[in-house]
């Protein structure tokens, strides 16, 4: 009998003890997962293509610059309001725009790559 891999474990089986999808082989033990998998919409092992270091290198730097410029903007207009609102006591005022640069400088990048990574597996970059 001819040996296949398992799509979900990598393990190596007779084909005839496998289940097939498409040209994807699964072993019976994976068999639940997989479908699973299907159902929800998720890639399986075959469909993924992973990339080089430098296209992952650039796709990197592109999220640090995007994550600079939105966490930037972000930053001046909170900083902005807050300094406006605190202008007749300076010293609180840059203690508490301190605070919430330090805060959306952490939460933006975050849940950035909490959302992006948990909806499509991979970032804008």
């Amino acid at each position: 009998m001819a040996q296949k891999f398992c799509n979900e474990c990598q393990e190596n089986f007779d084909e005839s003890e496998m289940v097939t999808y498409g040209e994807e082989y699964v072993c019976s033990a994976c068999k639940d997962t997989f479908f699973q998998k299907i159902k929800e919409g998720v890639l399986t092992g075959t469909d993924m293509e992973f990339k080089g270091f430098w296209i992952r290198f650039a796709a990197v730097f592109l999220d640090g610059i995007l994550m600079q410029i939105v966490t930037m903007v972000l930053g001046g207009v909170a900083g902005f309001i807050v300094g406006s609102a605190l202008s007749s006591n300076p010293e609180a005022a840059a203690g508490v725009s301190m605070v919430i640069g330090l805060v959306v400088g952490l939460l933006i990048p975050a849940t950035y790559e909490i959302m992006m990574i948990g909806k499509g597996g991979s970032t804008l970059g």
